[in-house]
């Protein structure tokens, strides 16, 4: 049996099913960027320079605070309305370092870059929850995670949960 913790410490993000990126220029129109995150069924474009690099995200968040503001989606580019919750990070970086990312920042995505930065591909909640949830089809539950789940969501939101040492 593999253990659950070591995978998440050892396996890189260039492991996960990344999702392929909606990779579009600082000058496009909010509407055009709409579009191809409808037909890909993603919810982020990721703006990049001529080298592919990642300078911004444009993501839902952006589409409803615009929305908000009353801005013309044909006369708006992207990258007025880029989502502040912008995050890269190298496709060898660990999936326990994303993790902590995402739940530290509440960011929807992560763009992840190749050596040079430029843009490999998209993770984010999604992709990260699928990793958590094929591991754990694979690795039958430890006694710490039964416990855990025997915690009541109160215990467990408060931090008053207390987990069990490991061997104890």
């Amino acid at each position: 049996m593999v253990d659950f913790s070591h995978a998440l410490s050892e396996d890189r993000l260039e492991q996960l099913d990344l999702r392929n990126a909606i990779a579009v220029d600082s000058h496009t129109l909010a509407r055009a960027a709409i579009a191809m995150m409808r037909r890909n069924e993603l919810g982020c474009a990721v703006i990049v320079d001529d080298h592919q690099r990642p300078h911004g995200i444009f993501t839902e968040r952006s589409v409803i605070s615009m929305l908000l503001r009353g801005s013309c989606l044909d006369q708006t580019s992207v990258s007025q309305f880029t989502d502040p919750l912008f995050i890269c990070m190298d496709k060898r970086q660990t999936v326990k370092s994303a993790w902590k990312t995402i739940l530290d920042t509440k960011a929807r995505f992560i763009c992840v870059t190749n050596d040079d930065g430029s843009l490999f591909g998209v993770t984010g909640q999604r992709g990260l929850a699928t990793y958590l949830a094929k591991h754990c089809a694979e690795n039958p539950p430890t006694e710490v995670s039964r416990q855990v789940n025997q915690a009541s969501p109160q215990q467990l939101d408060a931090g008053s949960y207390h987990f069990p040492q490991h061997g104890a």
